[in-house]
């Protein structure tokens, strides 16, 4: 007898968020990627997030750095690999 696996037809890099992805952040926060990338403050890859429902700690900028617009106290900046992807921007995903 063999044994045959499947593989998930949805690759790793749909799952990596990109500006304007809908993401969930800790299971209870959700909002919408408006940055990605290297942030002066801390090192690696960071995501911009502005949420849905308020809560967050800036309004896309740090410590005098603009990295996105949104209201005051909606955004947050979360190192990648803390987003779950649940809608990508650009696709039926």
């Amino acid at each position: 007898t063999s044994t045959t696996s499947t593989t998930s037809t949805t690759t790793r890099s749909s799952r990596v968020a990109e500006v304007g992805d809908r993401v969930s952040l800790s299971g209870f926060r959700t909002g919408t990627v408006r940055f990605k990338g290297d942030v002066h403050f801390k090192s690696g890859t960071w995501l911009g997030v502005e949420l849905d429902n308020g809560g967050g700690k800036n309004d896309g900028s740090v410590e005098g750095h603009r990295y996105f617009t949104c209201k005051t106290k909606f955004g947050v900046f979360v190192p990648i690999s803390s987003a779950r992807v649940t809608k990508k921007a650009h696709s039926n995903q």
